[in-house]
């Protein structure tokens, strides 16, 4: 038969990934609020030091768990970036994964106020961290024929204004007018996203049309 493992099981290894990822289950469970240290150890089966030994405190692991989302995130069906060498082409991916992101986050309650601190170098996240996970949607951009702190600047709009909106969503219950609302906004966005788009690179409307990963 095999003993339960008790937190300070010096047989309990953790790493960096398996913490952002309980804290990820942990958050879609019961939502950021319920993310406290001693909770997370007590999950991981390890004491309260050792996960300090890790992870510095709360701050630094909402952090660590801001890198791992978009990984997360990834894993549940995201469309790759890697192909899209137009301004037209990353337009048309934008409607329905900034649905999709609105699902992944509503699932996860405070998690997109998390994520929206760190947009913009904001939070205790460094910009290296922040840089390191925009780098795919920036590039793409940049591939579309903006110049690199357009780009940016670009992203940073699009990622404040989609995050802002779920965030504000928080605690509120599901209805179709809000569903409504948050793809009116989305297409009044995506709309005047065509308005920067390089010469030769617009169009209509933003139908069909992707948010930046965050």
């Amino acid at each position: 038969m095999v003993e339960p493992r008790r937190p300070g099981d010096p047989r309990v290894k953790i790493t960096q990934e398996s913490i952002a990822d309980a804290a990820l289950a942990m958050i879609c469970e019961a939502g950021v609020e319920s993310l406290t240290m001693r909770a997370l150890a007590a999950r991981l089966g390890v004491s309260a030091p050792a996960l300090y030994h890790h992870v510095a405190g709360r701050e630094a692991l909402l952090d660590l768990v801001a890198r791992r989302v978009p990984i997360d995130f990834d894993d549940a069906g995201e469309t790759s970036l890697a192909g899209v060498t137009s301004f037209e082409e990353y337009v048309a991916l934008s409607r329905p994964d900034a649905l999709a992101m609105r699902d992944y986050y509503l699932a996860r309650p405070g998690l997109a106020r998390v994520m929206l601190d760190r947009v913009g170098g904001r939070g205790a996240g460094s910009v290296d961290d922040r840089d390191e996970r925009t780098a795919p949607d920036v590039a793409a951009l940049v591939r579309a024929g903006l110049d690199p702190d357009e780009a940016q600047r670009t992203f940073d709009t699009m990622a404040r204004w989609v995050l802002a909106a779920i965030a504000a969503e928080h605690g509120s219950r599901p209805t179709r007018r809000a569903d409504e609302a948050f793809e009116h906004g989305l297409d009044l966005l995506l709309a005047g996203l065509t308005t920067t788009a390089p010469q030769g690179s617009r169009r209509d409307g933003p139908e069909g049309s992707r948010p930046p990963r965050t």
